[in-house]
């Protein structure tokens, strides 16, 4: 056993992890003085050791062998010896002695080759002998073969009859397979067809509610917040042109503050439905802008970005913000976490997104199932611009939300 793994990884080109094998396998053999085995456990030795570039005790190895057959008058493996240390030799740069053992070596090979050549003339006789009287013994046998032709010939016809049907059978079969594969295609093609078809719906619904988050954005900033403005202006002026008792100013004062809090009240959301951080400076300002306003007191949400920024295709910018808020709303609504990170990573080709919490967790197969309507918007979103999107969450040990887009 040692033997043969040793030589496993010999021949795997691994000879310094076979040699400790190698060595114990001579060992077992010396100490069962088993000769029979130790010549090739030596010779086995010698090839690893030669492997190894250890050519002096190579040629210790297969001229212990040679005094072993000498020994015992075992020349079964000598051929194979003399070929092994003439190589050992040749390698170390003893050319001499490597020619002596290789002629030795060309010697034995071609008196063994004669001899197997004469073994070979006698058994070309033998048979041609035995022909003979192969051929006399069919000749008698001939009568009984005639006999039995018209049998064979029945059986013959048989055979054909079978295997004609045999073959139209397994024609039909194959029809009836490549019809079953024709129909298969045809019903991938049609299912493909049809997720096109959804991902064109969603594309055009997703941008129908972008321009339509645009047009109310810029008619709350333009148009109510210049009139929640411009009333705050003028009550500014009343205040000063007209004479109020403690009480009245105070309540206009209260009004005016309301006022203040009701236009800031707009802008977040004006901002919320298309931040003019994305429009003019990218997704990585929309991100970190968004990350600042929606941290409270008792969850601290923090961004990270890795990589190159550069602004990409608008559409990918949108959907990626929108999937942002959509995942760190609802974070802040189920998880129960304290804390939240999203990060953001940029290279030339790829854009990658993820939003991780440390909160309780969910079992991703039951939300999955449940089609829960924050997640299929997600989905949505990625599907309709071909990203990849990866849920990892456990019950207890948060959530990991990744997503991939490809920004070619």
């Amino acid at each position: 056993a040692y033997l043969n793994i040793g030589n496993a990884f010999r021949k795997l080109g691994k000879a310094d992890e076979g040699l400790p094998y190698i060595l114990k396998g001579v060992d077992y053999m010396r100490a069962s003085q088993n000769y029979d085995g130790l010549a090739p456990a030596l010779q086995a030795l010698g090839l690893c050791y030669t492997k190894l570039g250890q050519y002096d005790k190579a040629i210790a190895c297969y001229n212990e062998c040679m005094e072993l057959s000498a020994k015992f008058n075992n020349y079964s493996g000598i051929l194979y010896i003399y070929e092994d240390i003439a190589d050992a030799f040749k390698k170390s740069g003893q050319y001499k002695n490597a020619l002596d053992y290789f002629i030795k070596f060309m010697i034995l090979r071609d008196s063994l080759f004669n001899v197997e050549k004469s073994k070979q003339i006698f058994e070309l006789e033998r048979k041609y002998n035995s022909e003979k009287k192969d051929q006399e013994i069919l000749n008698l046998s001939m009568l009984k073969k005639r006999q039995k032709l018209f049998i064979i010939i029945l059986v013959l016809l048989t055979m054909l009859v079978a295997s004609s049907a045999f073959f139209l059978i397994r024609r039909f079969r194959y029809k009836k397979i490549i019809a079953e594969q024709e129909n298969k295609i045809s019903k991938q093609k049609i299912n493909e067809l049809e997720k096109e078809k959804q991902l064109v719906a969603i594309n055009a619904v997703l941008d129908g509610e972008e321009n339509e988050r645009r047009r109310l954005a810029r008619d709350l900033h333009d148009g109510l917040g210049g009139l929640l403005t411009g009333v705050k202006l003028k009550l500014a002026n009343m205040k000063g042109n007209y004479f109020l008792d403690e009480e009245n100013r105070a309540d206009f004062s209260n009004a005016l503050t309301m006022l203040d809090s009701a236009a800031t009240e707009l802008r977040r959301v004006a901002h919320n439905l298309m931040p003019e951080a994305l429009i003019r400076y990218g997704l990585k300002d929309a991100l970190e802008d968004f990350c600042k306003n929606i941290e409270t007191t008792d969850v601290k949400v923090i961004f990270q970005f890795y990589g190159t920024f550069s602004r990409i295709d608008q559409k990918i910018e949108t959907a990626s913000f929108r999937i942002i808020q959509e995942l760190v709303n609802n974070a802040l609504k189920h998880s129960g976490a304290n804390q939240i990170i999203v990060q953001m990573v940029q290279d030339d080709n790829r854009l990658g997104l993820s939003v991780n919490d440390n909160g309780k967790g969910f079992d991703v197969d039951k939300v999955e199932k449940s089609n829960t309507v924050g997640l299929q918007s997600v989905k949505s979103r990625v599907a309709s611009l071909n990203g990849m999107i990866d849920i990892f969450s456990k019950e207890g040990k948060g959530t990991e939300i990744t997503i991939e887009f490809s920004v070619k």
